[in-house]
């Protein structure tokens, strides 16, 4: 609401070298913008236990679902798969 005021401003006291003062303020904004997300981004995969390819329980806890004898890091076995399941409640609660 304000910016065209003050974009105005800066013209009409600095000419053409306003619109220099005009894109280094538009730039600063940006960056500002993707630091906060940035900040944003880690505290909510700090809050849900996140990695930067998602959740690993959960990850490990849909491939056993899916089959029950899957892969993961060796063999799983189905005692595993409750245990699996046990720690994603767990980390929810």
């Amino acid at each position: 609401l304000f910016q065209p005021a003050m974009f105005g401003a800066w013209l009409d006291a600095f000419g053409n070298t306003g619109y220099t003062y005009i894109w280094v303020y538009t730039i600063a904004i940006l960056v500002i913008g993707i630091i906060v997300l940035t900040v944003m981004i880690r505290r909510k995969k700090k809050l849900l236990g996140e990695t930067s390819l998602g959740t690993k329980e959960n990850k490990k806890i849909e491939t056993v679902e899916k089959n029950e004898e899957a892969t993961i890091d060796g063999n799983v076995e189905k005692a595993d798969i409750q245990t699996l399941k046990e720690e994603k409640q767990e980390s929810v609660i």
